[in-house]
């Protein structure tokens, strides 16, 4: 439970920080910058909070759905397309902190995470 907990937690703050982040930057710039925030706020927490870092990537990633399901215009893709791709971050994260740094761990998520923010503004310019 506390996973989850620190998930939204995360989520919470990652949103507070990014629109603060689109006074000051354009939203390109922000789909850029902002997943390394994001990465570093849902692993850290989650450590913090001794939870699991993929349950809370999860948490974090349904937190977001949630405001999709709100906002966008493909409203259950992109519901669900919050929770996988943010679960798969977690993975990632794991995966690699398990097997080297937790730098790095967390780089290697953010880097994804940064490349799938490119396609997604890629195909919403079509």
């Amino acid at each position: 439970m506390a996973s989850f907990f620190y998930g939204l937690l995360a989520a919470v703050l990652a949103y507070r920080v990014n629109k603060l982040l689109l006074r000051l930057l354009t939203k390109e710039k922000v789909a850029l910058v902002a997943p390394s925030i994001e990465e570093c706020l849902k692993t850290l927490l989650g450590l913090l909070g001794q939870g699991n870092i993929v349950f809370t990537h999860f948490a974090f990633g349904f937190a977001e759905g949630l405001y999709d399901l709100i906002t966008a215009r493909q409203k259950y893709p992109a519901f669900f397309l919050s929770i996988v791709t943010h679960t798969v971050f977690g993975i990632i994260t794991l995966s690699i902190t398990e097997k080297s740094t937790l730098f790095l761990g967390i780089s290697t998520a953010a880097l994804g995470h940064t490349l799938y923010n490119l396609i997604v503004l890629k195909m919403a310019r079509r």
